[in-house]
């Protein structure tokens, strides 16, 4: 998995780690975003798709962070958001971007 990703000028670290705990509403965290510390964690214990998809998730959060937008439905904006980039992302080469 990547270490660190840029975001709006932000280097954010990458960790995978042992998220054991539970979120809010009885389910086992994949992910999670510390945008003050611009730090990204992502569950050890999910296969691989489901880290990379998790990792994109929570760099719509810190996309949203550092630009500014607050939204009141935060979280179900980012998992509708993040599914359809994470699928964006996979399916299409973007190669292009690095010429």
């Amino acid at each position: 998995m990547i270490e660190k990703i840029k975001v709006g000028g932000i280097n954010y670290s990458v960790k995978e780690k042992d998220l054991s705990d539970f979120d809010g509403n009885g389910s086992i965290r994949m992910g999670q975003c510390f945008e003050t510390k611009a730090e990204i964690e992502i569950s050890e214990r999910l296969p691989i798709e489901r880290q990379n998809q998790t990792l994109i998730h929570e760099l719509v959060h810190a996309i949203f962070f550092e630009s500014g937008i607050e939204l009141e439905n935060e979280e179900e904006i980012v998992n509708r958001i993040g599914l359809i980039l994470y699928q964006v992302l996979k399916d299409n080469d973007f190669s292009f971007l690095k010429a």
